[in-house]
C-alpha cells in the first residue's frame, strides 16, 4: 500500500507545472511574497512561500489545466508590481486599467447582520450629508462618471436621497444603488423616490429562492421581502440587478433557480450578477467556488437555458476575475450575443476607450426605461422594446489574503473612493 502511496505521490508531482509567476501576499504578516499557479491534476493552484510562516496553497481552478489556459488567454501576469503596493495605494502608474465604476461607501450602518460579509457591519456611523457632497463633487472633477453607492446598508443613510439626487444633479451619468431591499420593501413611495432622485439600477442582495438559505446566510427569513422589493421597484420602473452571495454547500444549488427567477421576470429584473463568497469578512473560511464550477452550475442548473460556453472571462480586468454573457429574449429563448468581439461589459482590452464601451453597455443593460418615455412607433420605442428582452449574467470573483495575486489588482476597474484615492476593491479590503 505504501509503494503504491508513493507513486501517486510521485505522478502527481510530476504532473506540477508553473504556469503563471506572480507577486501575493503572506496571509498571515501581510508581507509580499513571490508565488506561483501551478498546475496539478485535478486543476490550478495558486501557491506562495513566506520565509517566516511557510507555504500557503488554494485551488483557483478545479477542472482541466487547458481550459484554465485558454480562460487566460492572453493574460500575463507582471510579477515585479509597484514596491509599494499594495500598502500605498491610490492607482500609480502600475496600475493597468482605468475606473469603470467608483464605489462610494456612505455609511457603517446596516439594518442587517450578517454572517458573510464584506463590511463590518451593524452600529456605525453615517458620512455626513456634507463630506459626501463633497466626496462626489472630488470623484466628479476627476473625471470619474459611473458611480456606486454601498455602505453598509447606504438605505439606511438619512440623507440617502438628498445623496442620490446631488449626484444627479452633478452630471453621474450611472448610479447604482448596493442594497438589501429592506427599506424599498417596507415602503413603495421609497422605491418611486430612489427612481425620481435618479437612481439608474438596484444591485439588490438575492441569496437564493427559500428561507432556509436566508436564515443561514443573512441571519433570518427575507424572500418576501426580496420578492416585495422587486415588485415594488418593477412598479416604479427601476431596474434590478440580483447579486447572490454564492456559497458552497449553503446556495450553490440556488445557481440556477435564481437564474430562472429572474429570466422569467424580465424586464424588471435586468440580469444576475454571481459573486462566490470571498473569505474577508465575518466568518470561518470553507470551499471555495471557482470559476469552471459556476460555469458548470449554471449550465447544469438553468434546464439548457444558458451554456456554459456562452460564457467568456473579464477582460476589463483580469480574465480570473470574473466572467460575463449577453442575451436577447425571442419566442423560442435566450439568443447569445455574447462573442470574443463583442462589447459587453468586461469583454475588451483595457484601454480607456474600452472602459467607456464597458460603462455604456452596464448602463444600457442594466438601466431599464422606463414605460412612456418615447412616443408610439419611434425609434426610442424600438430602442426600449430591445431593451426590455436584454438579459445579463455575469460573475465578480473577488480576492482574499489567500487568493491575493498582485497582478489581478493591477488590472482591477473597480474603485473604492477613500480620502481623495481610488483604491483597487480587492486592494482596499485586504490591506
Amino acid at each position: 500500500m505504501q509503494g503504491t502511496h508513493d507513486r501517486k505521490e510521485k505522478m502527481a508531482y510530476q504532473t506540477m507545472k508553473i504556469l503563471f509567476q506572480t507577486t501575493s501576499l503572506c496571509p498571515v504578516c501581510k508581507k509580499r511574497v513571490p508565488a506561483a499557479y501551478m498546475q496539478y491534476p485535478d486543476g490550478v493552484r495558486l501557491e506562495k512561500f513566506c520565509p517566516v510562516h511557510g507555504v500557503h496553497g488554494v485551488d483557483i481552478w478545479r477542472g482541466n489545466a487547458k481550459d484554465f489556459l485558454k480562460w487566460c488567454e492572453g493574460w500575463h501576469p507582471e510579477p515585479y508590481a509597484n514596491p509599494d503596493c499594495p500598502y500605498v495605494c491610490g492607482l500609480c502608474e502600475k496600475h493597468q486599467t482605468p475606473t469603470c465604476c467608483v464605489i462610494l461607501d456612505i455609511t457603517n450602518r446596516c439594518n442587517l447582520r450578517c454572517p458573510y460579509c464584506f463590511a463590518d457591519g451593524g452600529t456605525g456611523e453615517d458620512m455626513p450629508f456634507e463630506e459626501v457632497c463633497d466626496a462626489l463633487d472630488d470623484i466628479y472633477a476627476k473625471g470619474r462618471r459611473f458611480l456606486h453607492i454601498s455602505g453598509g446598508e447606504p438605505t439606511v443613510h438619512p440623507d440617502i436621497l438628498k445623496i442620490l439626487s446631488y449626484a444627479k444633479e452633478k452630471g453621474f451619468a450611472y448610479i447604482q444603488l448596493n442594497t438589501n431591499g429592506i427599506r424599498i420593501a417596507q415602503d413603495f413611495g421609497f422605491a418611486k423616490a430612489l427612481a425620481q432622485a435618479g437612481t439608474s439600477c438596484v444591485f439588490l442582495q438575492f441569496d437564493g429562492m427559500t428561507d432556509e438559505v436566508y436564515q443561514k446566510v443573512r441571519g433570518q427569513a427575507l424572500l418576501d421581502q426580496k420578492m416585495q422589493a422587486i415588485r415594488y421597484c418593477d412598479e416604479a420602473q427601476l431596474g434590478v440587478v440580483l447579486v447572490p452571495t454564492v456559497i458552497a454547500g449553503i446556495n450553490d444549488d440556488q445557481i440556477g433557480p435564481i437564474l430562472q427567477f429572474a429570466y422569467t421576470h424580465m424586464p424588471a429584473v435586468r440580469g444576475v450578477h454571481y459573486q462566490p463568497v470571498t473569505y474577508t469578512g465575518r466568518f470561518e473560511q470553507g470551499r471555495r467556488i471557482t470559476i469552471p464550477e459556476m460555469l458548470s452550475a449554471i449550465e447544469s442548473q438553468s434546464d439548457g437555458l444558458i451554456r456554459r460556453d456562452q460564457i467568456l472571462p473579464s477582460a476589463c480586468d483580469a480574465p480570473l476575475c470574473g466572467f460575463h454573457a449577453e442575451f436577447q429574449r425571442k419566442e423560442d429563448g435566450l439568443h447569445c450575443l455574447t462573442s470574443e468581439d463583442s462589447e459587453g461589459c468586461c469583454s475588451d482590452a483595457a484601454g480607456p476607450n474600452d472602459v467607456v464601451k464597458n460603462q455604456l453597455h452596464v448602463k444600457n443593460r442594466w438601466t431599464r426605461i422606463p414605460d412612456g418615455s418615447y412616443p408610439p412607433g419611434s425609434m426610442g420605442e424600438l430602442r426600449k422594446t430591445i431593451s426590455d428582452q436584454s438579459f445579463c449574467i455575469s460573475g465578480m470573483l473577488f480576492q482574499d489574503p489567500d487568493t491575493l495575486d498582485l497582478a489581478r489588482t493591477m488590472h482591477c476597474s473597480v474603485h473604492v473612493y477613500r480620502d481623495g484615492h481610488f483604491i483597487p476593491f480587492c486592494v482596499y479590503h485586504n490591506r
